[in-house]
């Protein structure tokens, strides 16, 4: 359920509260980059870019492309 709220806050565009929600569920340290967390990354670079955010929204989508070129490498 709180993987349905999230994707749903990213369309609203609103992920900043999506983040806050998903960060309800998660240990205090725990990092969205570091769990590799790719279908958050990807919806809330995609809501960056509704929101005209083209800084945040390709930061977010680059970091994405990155994951999987370190994927093929390895």
């Amino acid at each position: 359920m709180n993987n349905i709220c999230v994707k749903f806050l990213m369309k609203c565009e609103k992920p900043d509260l999506g983040e806050i929600v998903l960060r309800i569920f998660m240990r205090d340290d725990a990092s969205l980059y570091d769990l590799q967390n790719h279908w958050y990354i990807i919806e809330a670079g995609k809501s960056f870019l509704k929101q005209r955010n083209f800084e945040a929204g390709l930061r977010h989508l680059d970091f994405i492309n990155k994951q999987f070129l370190d994927f093929q490498s390895n």
